[in-house]
């Protein structure tokens, strides 16, 4: 004998039999009969062809069969839900976990990045938050949620301080005496795409998650890649360095060298000056080195006594002097004044508040240098001073 009745959303017969359809089991109910669970309480006998039947009696409750999707139903079991509708989302399970379909290495977004002049740690740190998919709302540490990252011009990447000279890198072959250690400059001259990968690697999971991750990563020597296809989205690395220069109107990049010294006087000059307002704040010797810190005093007699703009200044030693330095105006081009610098007289320097440094040498060639940025730019000779017997003029 069969119960077709119970209090679950899906109702199971306990014979191996074809199920009867609901309509069939519906003819042999009185029209007085209460319904449980959306369907009739009707107890069969072991003998098909008895026409006998037995009720059960249950309690007059408002009940219904739940089911979220039919199609997730056995197809041998959807007739116990023809006259049931579809209930809403599961109330009691609200937490979301990334399916299969949720995370199709196909479907995965895909990013470019030129490692040229970029810093080393915060280019990694950056890859490694979109290779995990930590920037996505769906992040799940246990899943593989990220994107792709392609890096061209990896032997451009740039560090900080001495780590080219200081930075090394270890391996072992496994041998007895076979440990390698190599510097930043001697790995980035033979394998430089090894840089980022140790890098990014390091800042991953351990584990087969991470393994899997580092495939995400691809880097390359030079601008070329072959994932064109992929069409790759441009990924900005945020640079706390700031511009390449502060001297230039926006729309004018200087690059890492200027086709003229005339371009330097107009735009250099005149955007500084906008910006300083304070004749005290023309000259930050202290921002620059120690060196320009100790000329302060002295440099402060001389602004009051001058009317011509100092910012910013050419410091030319004075007939090969070991202490006396001329200052001359860049934008008058004219000698302003002569004061005490304790530096040889092969080093002269230009100096202003965002901490740029000029140097000049025998033959008048100008390099532009800011160690805060740590960028160089060579300039063209300037011809408007001339040497005449030992003196500058």
């Amino acid at each position: 004998m069969a119960l077709l009745c119970a209090s679950t959303s899906v109702i199971f017969s306990s014979s191996s039999s074809e199920r009867p359809s609901f309509a069939s089991l519906k003819r042999t109910i009185p029209s007085n009969q209460s319904s449980f669970l959306g369907f009739f309480p009707v107890v069969a006998l072991s003998k098909p062809s008895s026409a006998r039947t037995t009720t059960l009696s249950f309690s007059k409750r408002d009940f219904r069969v739940c089911c979220q999707d039919l199609s997730l139903v056995p197809e041998n079991q959807r007739w116990m839900f023809e006259e049931s509708e579809a209930d809403g989302p599961d109330i009691w399970n609200n937490t979301w976990y990334p399916k299969a379909k949720d995370h199709i290495n196909t479907e995965k977004t895909w990013y470019i990045v030129d490692a040229a002049d970029k810093i080393l740690g915060r280019l990694a740190s950056t890859i490694a938050v979109h290779i995990r998919g930590k920037n996505l709302p769906t992040y799940t540490p246990s899943v593989d949620m990220g994107a792709f990252v392609i890096v061209v011009n990896a032997e451009k990447v740039a560090v900080s301080g001495k780590k080219r000279t200081q930075k090394l890198y270890r391996r072992h072959s496994g041998r007895p005496g076979g440990m390698k250690v190599e510097t930043f400059n001697q790995l980035q001259q033979r394998i430089p795409e090894r840089i980022i990968e140790h890098a990014v690697r390091g800042m991953l999971p351990k584990g087969r998650l991470g393994r899997a991750l580092f495939n995400h990563l691809k880097v390359y020597k030079g601008a070329d890649h072959p994932h064109e296809a992929q069409k790759p989205i441009e990924l900005p690395i945020r640079d706390k360095r700031g511009p390449s220069c502060y001297w230039f109107s926006e729309g004018t990049s200087m690059g890492n060298s200027v086709p003229d010294w005339e371009y330097l006087p107009e735009l250099c000059l005149l955007t500084v000056l906008e910006k300083i307002d304070e004749p005290i704040s023309r000259v930050q010797f202290g921002a620059v080195s120690k060196y320009w810190h100790s000329l302060f005093n002295t440099f402060l007699d001389i602004k009051r006594r001058s009317s011509t703009t100092l910012v910013p200044m050419l410091m030319i030693p004075s007939k090969k002097s070991a202490t006396k330095r001329k200052l001359y105006s860049l934008q008058s081009k004219s000698k302003i004044a002569e004061i005490e610098f304790p530096k040889p007289y092969t080093w002269r320097y230009c100096g202003s508040c965002y901490g740029w440094l000029a140097t000049v040498d025998e033959s008048f060639n100008i390099t532009l240098s800011n160690p805060f940025k740590n960028l160089s730019i060579h300039l063209p000779q300037f011809d408007s001073m001339a040497y005449d017997s030992g003196h500058y003029t």
